[in-house]
């Protein structure tokens, strides 16, 4: 079963330090796929990101995740990406940082 859920904010949720910006999320189910799309605020662009993850109660203990698919703007204004087989009770966080 596919489930879309699409969700828009203007991202008062999201840590931003000026050279970086994070976000965390949690999945409440076992997910097989998850396409994210983030819109970066007008005039920036970010160089890398990275997406680790960590036991709910174990936030010492971070793991690299894979990303599958990188879908790339070529201005780097959209940051976009697929993981696959994420698990409940994980917290996963994005970090992207600007050019």
């Amino acid at each position: 079963m596919d489930i879309v859920h699409e969700f828009r904010s203007p991202g008062y949720f999201i840590r931003d330090n000026g050279s970086s910006a994070s976000l965390t999320f949690e999945v409440q189910l076992k997910t097989a796929e998850m396409i994210r799309w983030c819109l970066l605020p007008e005039g920036k662009s970010y160089h890398n990101f990275r997406i680790v993850r960590y036991e709910k109660d174990k936030p010492e203990k971070l793991e690299q995740v894979k990303v599958v698919s990188e879908y790339l703007a070529k201005d780097s204004t959209i940051l976009a990406y697929k993981l696959l087989s994420l698990d409940v009770g994980y917290v996963y966080e994005l970090t992207w940082f600007y050019k």
